[in-house]
């Protein structure tokens, strides 16, 4: 009930913003993001903290800094389509 309202509230603030996806690191950031998502009626993508041994063709890999971690950085892996 409470991760339902938080996507609720997520919707509220940004529905006049054009949002098309959303995109969360895996872990934490899942479940409010999958609320949102709901709410807006837009897909939600996952961005990995590692890089699969499955995965070769096609990523996007960026270094983003972790708040959880207080300034350890995560190299974050996204397929996408070519």
């Amino acid at each position: 009930m409470l991760m339902h309202e938080i996507g609720q509230e997520f919707a509220r603030l940004f529905k006049h913003d054009g949002i098309t996806k959303i995109i969360t690191i895996e872990s934490s950031g899942i479940a409010p993001a999958v609320m949102a998502g709901l709410a807006l009626q837009v897909p939600v993508v996952f961005a990995r903290k590692r890089q699969s041994l499955t995965l070769t063709d096609n990523l996007l890999t960026a270094s983003v800094y972790s708040f959880t971690k207080k300034s350890r950085k995560h190299d974050c892996c996204l397929k996408y389509a070519s």
